[in-house]
């Protein structure tokens, strides 16, 4: 967690990164702190398509289920350009 925290402050257009700690966050629990960081990496990049991805299984965990769909939705479109 702390070398994708280093990397962010060193390179904060690093939307990999903010995806990365985004899924440690998810799996430890930290929904809210997933969410920040996922749609920091699609700040960053709006076409990141994992970022869509990582976003939408967090909200279908918390059970907001068209924020879910929505953001699957995107990460569909994005795979099929």
């Amino acid at each position: 967690m702390e070398a994708y925290r280093k990397v962010i402050s060193n390179w904060p257009d690093n939307s990999a990164a903010y995806n990365n700690l985004g899924t440690i966050m998810r799996d430890a629990g930290k929904f809210d702190d997933a969410l920040h960081n996922y749609r920091m990496a699609i700040s960053i990049n709006p076409t990141f398509e994992e970022a869509h991805l990582n976003l939408g299984l967090v909200f279908r965990e918390i059970g907001q289920l068209e924020n879910s769909r929505k953001s699957l939705k995107t990460a569909t479109d994005i795979n099929r350009r």
